[in-house]
């Protein structure tokens, strides 16, 4: 019962930050916009989505016409804020300090401040003119008042005891202001200074919309006439990025001139941001991410393929490269759950994440429905037909962890489901189904049995007494290694069917050239009767591979037109 307790009251006073879910939170909010957007449910001209936004923006950058809107409302807030605080902060001490002067001043703040500021635009205009006075003094009068009765807010709450006590030993009035007042007083003055930055900018956009012919403001007008909805959205995300990094800046100043009430912040922000990391990195070692680089560009090389095809679009590179980041991390992550018994008994994988407790197996299936959620999503983004794609693409690929408790072939079957990537590629960059891109299909699959066969020498014992199938179990070493090296051959020998198919130059022929000896290499440093270097040729030395072969495409494709 005083557990229950105690883990009842637990929960009202120890707040965590749990940055991973905030983020996770933002992309899943832009992923949704996006699919919508792209789905026709809603009309593009009424949300269109972020990616044509970003691409509307990016325009407006290059061109340097945002440049130029963000400069002119910066200037009037620069302006309107320094004045605005500066007369605020006066007043506000002068209502705090002075009992007259908050006698006859208070009663006029709580007369004008319920006025809404812009109503009083018009007026300034009259007064002003219709230049930039009457703009950046509306702005000065909605900071003003924010930070006044902040200011005042903070003198009049300062504990007396203390005032008291600073006056018993001795201290001046100047010294007491400046040593008890002040830094009491800081906290509400930056609450204030907060509140009116978001004023400001409210005030800008709308004095903008108004009465000018540049800023912000005037830019979502100007988009909202012409119904150019992609960069008025522009205009409200730079607002809001505008916002972020004004208050990022004030919490700085606040945690250097306010160190004391920050101190738990502090060690609470850096105990979650090493937990945030940790997670990270943990999550990272499980499904093996940095492995990644072993398919990834054999499928970015069947874009590049299909470049003379679909021409280039980041939107659409983007969701390819996050169609098989999220297939990758699905099928790793049933792995993980599927074998986590096979996993205890074996030494060399009894320290995996999975193993240790560090990710539990209930965080493991929520790892592989996201992933896999994500993976048709990216797929949906990318055409119907790799939508409809995407299941059977699942299936295959969650599949295999099953395979090596039946057939020694399980090695064939992992080449199979990852060798679909390069064919998963060319159809999403293009749309087409293309026979020539089966041979770097081909040349992935025998690439990826041939190294994996190689790395079950390791567990040749382990597999015998678990009674798990593998070639090196059900034969012995020296056979499997054959079987490699003749795995590896036809891998070359794939690479040379598909320059011819695709008619690549001499740029590729090297990198191929190179390809083979790097293959030499891998099996000069793995041997049957010694595995000492296994992890070398695992990952380095497969990596180099998979990197020169997209390099040598890149460089062929960039170099060479394409003629046929």
């Amino acid at each position: 019962m005083e557990k229950k307790e105690v883990k009842f009251r637990a929960f009202f006073v120890n707040y965590r930050n749990y940055p991973f879910a905030s983020l996770l939170s933002i992309a899943g909010c832009l992923l949704l916009w996006e699919l919508i957007s792209g789905s026709g449910l809603v009309s593009p001209l009424f949300l269109p989505a972020p990616s044509v936004i970003l691409k509307s923006g990016w325009e407006m950058v290059r061109t340097g016409e945002i440049i130029r809107h963000i400069g002119a409302s910066m200037w009037r807030v620069g302006w309107g804020f320094a004045i605005g605080a500066s007369a605020g902060i006066l007043v506000g001490f002068i209502l705090g300090l002075s009992s007259m002067g908050d006698s006859i001043l208070n009663p006029l703040l709580a007369v004008t401040y319920p006025i809404p500021k812009i109503a009083i635009l018009p007026l300034l205009i009259l007064w002003l003119g219709i230049g930039e006075a009457s703009k950046t003094t509306v702005i000065a009068l909605g900071v003003f008042f924010p930070i006044a009765i902040n200011v005042r807010a903070g003198i009049r709450d300062v504990d007396p005891v203390l005032i008291r006590a600073a006056i018993s030993m001795g201290a001046t009035r100047f010294s007491v202001a400046r040593k008890a007042i002040l830094p009491c007083t800081l906290p509400m003055l930056f609450a204030g200074l907060k509140v009116s930055m978001g004023i400001a900018l409210l005030l800008v956009v709308t004095a903008e919309m108004v009465a000018a012919e540049s800023g912000i403001g005037f830019l979502i007008l100007s988009s909202a006439d012409l119904m150019q909805t992609d960069r008025l959205l522009f205009g409200i995300m730079i607002l809001s990025v505008l916002g972020l990094l004004f208050n990022w800046g004030l919490n700085s100043m606040e945690k250097i001139l306010i160190p004391w009430k920050h101190t738990g912040d502090k060690e609470t922000a850096q105990m979650n941001q090493g937990r945030f990391i940790a997670a990270i990195k943990t999550y990272g070692r499980l499904i093996k991410l940095s492995h990644t680089i072993f398919a990834l560009p054999f499928a970015l090389g069947a874009v590049v393929l299909g470049y003379h095809i679909w021409g280039f679009s980041w939107t659409k590179l983007i969701w390819i490269i996050c169609a098989m980041t999220f297939a990758r991390s699905a099928a790793m992550g049933f792995n993980r759950w599927a074998d986590i018994h096979y996993d205890r008994m074996n030494p060399r994988t009894s320290n995996r994440p999975s193993v240790t407790g560090q990710i539990s197996p209930r965080a493991l299936i929520v790892l592989v429905i996201i992933s896999s959620a994500l993976f048709v999503l990216s797929s949906f983004m990318l055409g119907k037909l790799c939508f409809a794609l995407s299941f059977p693409v699942l299936g295959v690929l969650l599949f295999y962890s099953y395979t090596k408790r039946f057939t020694s072939l399980s090695h064939f079957y992992l080449g199979f489901a990852i060798g679909l990537a390069p064919a998963g590629g060319w159809i999403a960059a293009t749309g087409i189904w293309d026979y020539r891109i089966l041979w770097l299909s081909v040349a992935l699959m025998t690439f990826i049995a041939g190294f994996d066969i190689l790395y079950a020498l390791q567990d040749i014992e382990f597999d015998k007494k678990a009674g798990l199938y593998s070639l090196p179990a059900r034969y012995n070493a020296k056979t499997a290694f054959w079987v490699s090296s003749l795995l590896h051959a036809v891998m070359v020998l794939s690479l040379l069917g598909l320059g011819q198919a695709f008619r690549l130059t001499g740029f590729y022929w090297a990198t191929v050239a190179l390809i083979g000896i790097l293959l030499f290499v891998e099996h000069w440093l793995v041997r049957p009767h010694d595995l000492s270097r296994i992890n070398m040729a695992f990952f380095h030395v497969n990596s180099a591979i998979s990197l020169l072969l997209f390099l040598g495409i890149f460089v062929d494709r960039i170099a060479t037109p394409w003629s046929g």
